[in-house]
């Protein structure tokens, strides 16, 4: 939450993507996310555990993110272990975060666009 606080100078992340889903990345929420910013929680495995007053209050939201079924994800993976199907990724560093959204909006990204620290 301080890095957090330290990169954003105090105001919160707008958009969070939890990609990892559990109780601990969960309860960071209110710590980090700015008002009227959303969580978005993809990975899953833990719980949302927030007294409605706190979202009330910091004025932000969880949302939930799935893309397709469960079974079309596992469909989809067999046909890229045999071949069929082929991955396009391009990485990128955080830092380019604001030039990979305008490309995304601008429908530049071929395949995947991956964020690292």
């Amino acid at each position: 939450a301080a890095r957090v606080d330290d990169l954003t100078g105090g105001t919160g992340a707008q958009q969070v993507l939890d990609f990892v889903g559990a109780d601990s990345t969960t309860a960071l929420a209110p710590e980090i996310v700015a008002g009227t910013g959303d969580h978005h929680v993809v990975g899953y495995g833990g719980h949302v555990h927030e007294p409605a007053q706190a979202l009330v209050n910091g004025e932000f939201s969880f949302t939930g993110t799935l893309v397709g079924k469960y079974t079309e994800l596992q469909e989809l993976m067999a046909l890229v272990d045999r071949g069929d199907v082929a991955l396009r990724t391009t990485r990128y560093d955080l830092e380019e975060i604001n030039e990979v959204a305008e490309k995304l909006e601008r429908g530049e990204i071929e395949g995947r666009a991956v964020l690292t620290p």
